[in-house]
């Protein structure tokens, strides 16, 4: 077999690389080179690439000795819904990939053939033959979050067999516009963020989904997705919503709209602004996030309309698509009185709510009705913002029978 150069792919990598000051962007092109490099061990490498990639090499061959047997062990376990997510080789179980996705067309004038964007994601069944009865399943993270997020919620499926999709929303940590022009002509709409996913699930040739989940500030977009495309979502669960005004989280929201305007309209400043936002972000509660999800988190508050949101609500009524609200009573995100107000809108029964009633084994015992598959709140005691990963094993037994209650062939 002949040696293979990909001179295309290197060389976009030494570029992005060498122009990036992010030290995660950086960290996020280094390991898409290292899955082609796995992927293909006949790549002859340029000088400077072998220069950024030979410690990184080091490093996946000493975390993948153990990887096969780790999910060996895994896959046939006797305690299916059991494991906390600590020993398990996520890696492994949702394999990572990268594939580019054009959104937004004939939406602006200047750009009538729309935007691209680089997208990781993670498909447990990509580029495979699956039954048709085999159950789709997919999560969308919150609006700066990764796919990272959702993993440990959605692990049982992915060891059924069922597919399991989770792409990165744009301009995240895993998913960057072609260029710095077109990720200021993305405006991070609720409307352009439905259109993204819904073109990633064409890219990908998925035309229905039987469960998605959505976390957090994300469910704005996750509603409009169900709502505007007749027949894509068959049930929808929304965590931690929020609900039809803003946040605690998303305080100040004057300082977002202003910054978000100026760093659109200094084009030419942005590597500066950069530079400043990732040394104020320390002073506050965002210190621990990456400069550009701060800056993209921004945009996305500037663009919010809950005009638009509270009649998403209104028309998602007429899908009548079943749906589970899951509410941490002690998130920040969740403002009680707007978020009852937002799922009431949605024709969820708000006034029957019910809780998580878990025992000290960490399982959960499933409301009554939650056996029918209706639409249902539950709230959780003593969880916040990070219920996905908090009540990661309680959270599986109450999708898994969500899911059977409506896909009864299962």
């Amino acid at each position: 077999m002949k040696s293979i150069q990909l001179n295309r792919f290197c060389g976009r990598f030494v570029t992005s690389f060498k122009l990036s000051n992010n030290e995660l962007v950086q960290t996020n092109l280094q390991s898409r080179l290292q899955r082609q490099l796995k992927l293909c061990p006949q790549i002859i490498l340029c000088s400077s690439c072998k220069k950024h990639v030979s410690s990184l090499s080091r490093i996946h061959k000493n975390k993948s000795i153990n990887a096969g047997s780790s999910f060996k062990s895994f896959l046939f376990s006797s305690t299916p819904l059991e494991p906390t997510g600590n020993d398990v080789d996520f890696e492994s179980v949702f394999p990572f990939r990268f594939v580019y996705v054009r959104t937004s067309i004939n939406m602006w004038e200047d750009f009538p053939d729309g935007v691209q964007f680089d997208v990781g994601f993670v498909d447990t069944s990509y580029a495979t033959t699956v039954s048709k009865r085999t159950p789709v399943i997919l999560g969308i993270p919150s609006s700066v979050g990764t796919h990272e997020e959702l993993q440990s919620s959605l692990l049982t499926f992915a060891k059924l067999g069922y597919r399991v999709i989770i792409p990165n929303l744009p301009d995240s940590q895993y998913c960057r516009a072609k260029s710095r022009q077109e990720s200021v002509v993305f405006m991070h709409s609720v409307n352009e963020r439905s259109a993204f996913i819904r073109d990633f699930l064409r890219e990908i040739k998925v035309d229905k989904v039987d469960l998605c989940l959505v976390n957090r500030d994300s469910v704005y977009s996750g509603v409009h997705l169900a709502t505007y495309n007749k027949g894509l979502v068959q049930a929808l669960v929304l965590l931690n919503p929020t609900g039809i005004q803003y946040t605690s989280s998303m305080e100040p929201v004057l300082f977002h709209k202003y910054f978000s305007i100026f760093w659109d309209d200094r084009f030419i400043l942005q590597p500066v602004i950069r530079s400043l936002v990732t040394g104020c972000k320390f002073l506050t509660k965002k210190k621990r996030w990456p400069t550009y999800s701060v800056i993209t988190y921004s945009r996305i508050i500037r663009a919010l309309s809950f005009t638009d949101v509270r009649q998403d609500a209104v028309s998602f009524r007429v899908r009548n698509v079943p749906t589970l609200a899951i509410l941490g009573e002690d998130s920040a995100e969740l403002n009680t009185n707007d978020t009852f107000e937002y799922l009431a809108s949605l024709a969820l029964p708000t006034a029957s709510t019910v809780e998580w009633r878990c025992d000290q084994g960490n399982t959960t015992v499933p409301p009554k009705e939650l056996l029918s598959g209706q639409s249902l709140v539950i709230r959780v005691p003593n969880a916040g913002p990070d219920l996905p990963t908090t009540h990661a094993v309680p959270l599986r037994h109450t999708l898994l029978t969500f899911l059977k209650a409506i896909r009864r062939d299962l």
